[in-house]
């Protein structure tokens, strides 16, 4: 493992183990930022909502070629670049500031990304989470949903399931799921294809 990978471990699992401290063991919690307020004596931070914070900030790093150089460009000062990132996600919670302020005074705001996906890592797997791609060819009724949904907490043996849907027509009917490194294609597309294959 390189000393960068262990320096990115190692922010991450600081970061979560403080965070998993204020949680209450069987509370279920929600991302979301309605009704907090930080300033109130009972606001804890969570690790959804420190999750949803570094994901938001990941965006920013990666979405955009031109922040993607400013942020990885030396001769900007860590200062300037927090800076930035303030001046676009003014509401950020205070842990996640410090947080900020700690790996600029350290020169390590690049390694935010890597940071945020480790984070995501360790809380699915706190959570008995699981991330799945699920790609509709067609509008599904509530009832196939339901059903999708759960078989696959049966099959990947999850407590809660943390789904991308999207909807592609070129799949003509059925579903396209990705979970982890495996692809399943019940797609209408794909029966069509092997068909024409068999012939």
């Amino acid at each position: 493992m390189s000393i960068r990978k262990k320096i990115i471990n190692a922010y991450t699992k600081a970061l979560f183990t403080y965070v998993k401290q204020f949680e209450i063991p069987g509370k279920v919690y929600v991302a979301a930022y309605m009704c907090l307020d930080e300033d109130s004596p009972n606001f804890k931070p969570n690790t959804y909502m420190t999750g949803e914070e570094l994901l938001l900030l990941r965006c920013l790093f990666t979405s955009s070629e031109t922040l993607r150089t400013y942020f990885n460009d030396p001769t900007h000062s860590e200062t300037d670049k927090y800076e930035v990132i303030k001046t676009i996600f003014p509401g950020l919670s205070r842990l996640t500031k410090h947080f900020l302020e700690m790996l600029v005074a350290r020169h390590h705001l690049k390694l935010l990304p890597y940071i945020s996906s480790e984070f995501t890592k360790l809380m699915l797997e706190a959570k008995k989470s699981t991330n799945i791609k699920i790609i509709f060819g067609s509008a599904a009724r509530e009832q196939d949903a339901v059903l999708v949904l759960e078989t696959l907490k049966k099959f990947t043996r999850s407590k809660a399931l943390i789904l991308s849907a999207a909807f592609r027509e070129q799949l003509l009917g059925g579903v396209l799921l990705e979970y982890k490194s495996v692809s399943v294609n019940g797609s209408l597309s794909n029966e069509m294809e092997q068909l024409l294959n068999e012939i």
